[in-house]
């Protein structure tokens, strides 16, 4: 009796503490049979972000209430005080040492009330793109069905960072602009890459991958930043939204 009273208490015992561990512990869920789905919108104007919910495809368009700081050019001046200007009859702006052109604080616009929908993703500012405390890991692959698994790797995490949202007095002399301090994603940014002026934009063929605090996966592959007619920007990508399970 005591023999059969110890086996079954160790059985018991065995039962209890397998079952406990393994009963929430995270799993890393496999994107090979989710649907792949797309969505296109277009890119929230600047001062603004388009809040993207990937489980219903809704995409909320709200102000950007972050700290607004408006920035005016220093023009190059004489010793008379005079503009100076080049041969085209512009006016030359003061640099730095590594060739930047110096600004100096007009006005500051202080931050007010986060105004985020209760449940987003992905939020869009213009081209800008930042995560609802997520992060996020470039692939190798272009195809976003390519995928068994998902992607291990070094994820990176969201960045503070300093956006333009106001340019209504970039023509003004001096120029003034307004920047807001914030979040950015700068792996989830290389989706699209501009260079010079007017900017010449590269659009990755790369799939992502972004990873969120619950456990759940969205695997992104974007597919163009214009509409039809290549006027008028839009933002399309085919996605495929993972969510965690358990063991």
């Amino acid at each position: 009796m005591k023999l059969k009273s110890f086996i079954a208490l160790a059985c018991l015992s065995l039962f209890v503490f397998s079952s406990c561990g393994n009963e929430d512990d995270p799993v890393i869920p496999e994107p090979q049979n989710n649907k792949t789905k797309k969505l296109s919108f277009t890119p929230a104007p600047r001062g603004s972000w388009a809040y993207v919910n990937l489980e219903t495809g809704e995409v909320k368009v709200e102000k950007d209430v972050n700290e607004w700081i408006y920035k005016q050019g220093v023009l190059l001046k004489d010793e008379n005080g005079n503009v100076v200007k080049d041969e085209k009859g512009n006016p030359i702006y003061k640099k730095d040492k590594d060739g930047n052109i110096e600004t100096t604080i007009v006005k500051t616009i202080p931050a007010s009330e986060p105004n985020a929908p209760a449940v987003w993703h992905l939020a869009f500012h213009d081209y800008n793109v930042c995560t609802n405390d997520a992060a996020v890991l470039m692939t190798d692959k272009t195809d976003i069905n390519a995928f068994k698994e998902m992607p291990m790797g070094e994820y990176a995490e969201d960045k503070n960072a300093t956006i333009i949202v106001d340019m209504k007095g970039m023509m003004s002399v001096p120029f003034e602009i307004g920047c807001a301090n914030t979040k950015a994603n700068f792996v989830l940014g290389k989706w699209l890459v501009s260079k010079g002026m007017p900017p010449v934009r590269t659009m990755s063929d790369k799939v992502f991958s972004v990873r969120f605090k619950n456990g759940d996966y969205v695997l992104i592959k974007f597919k163009d930043y214009k509409d039809p007619t290549g006027k008028s920007k839009l933002i399309v990508f085919d996605y495929k939204l993972v969510k965690k399970t358990t063991k």
